[in-house]
């Protein structure tokens, strides 16, 4: 695992939900919250949903996607992706939870269920998470009293990540 895809693997387990960001025909955009099912160290994110949801008949005209996550105010992840539709109930059967059951009543061997795959591109973070938090909270407030913007360490607190080679 590269170091790019490990800071993003990091982040990515900040998070139990995303907004995932799909084209509509028209060309349009529309966003929907997703539970985050899984995560892989590669920066892919997994998905759960139903086979005829808006979202898979997207998916299925314009696979380009973005996945947007906020974690209260300190942590925020952006990223552009490749998704995929798969149809595999081993690896259902790995990443369910029983929360899914809630839009599953029929539990994970629900004929409905497909999963979206979406290969992370190229992501972009901010991350004042930790003793970061502390020392942005602290730049802020000199930048405040002189007038200057806060210092924001590029690569630690604020970084944009190729993932694809």
């Amino acid at each position: 695992m590269s170091d790019n895809a490990g800071k993003i693997y990091d982040l990515l387990q900040k998070f139990h939900t995303a907004m995932l960001v799909t084209h509509v025909e028209n060309g349009d955009v529309r966003a929907r919250p997703m539970a985050i099912a899984d995560t892989e160290q590669s920066g892919a994110i997994w998905f759960i949903t139903d086979r005829e949801s808006a979202k898979v008949h997207e998916i299925e005209q314009d696979t380009r996607v973005l996945v947007v996550a906020q974690r209260d105010r300190d942590v925020y992840l952006s990223i552009v992706g490749a998704a995929s539709l798969v149809d595999d109930r081993h690896q259902v059967d790995r990443i369910w939870n029983d929360t899914f059951t809630l839009w599953f009543p029929n539990g994970k061997d629900d004929p409905e269920i497909t999963l979206i795959r979406v290969e992370s591109l190229e992501a972009e973070y901010w991350d004042n998470s930790g003793t970061k938090k502390i020392q942005y909270l602290i730049q802020a407030a000199s930048a405040y009293f002189s007038g200057k913007r806060p210092a924001i360490k590029e690569g630690e607190q604020h970084g944009t990540v190729e993932l694809q080679s």
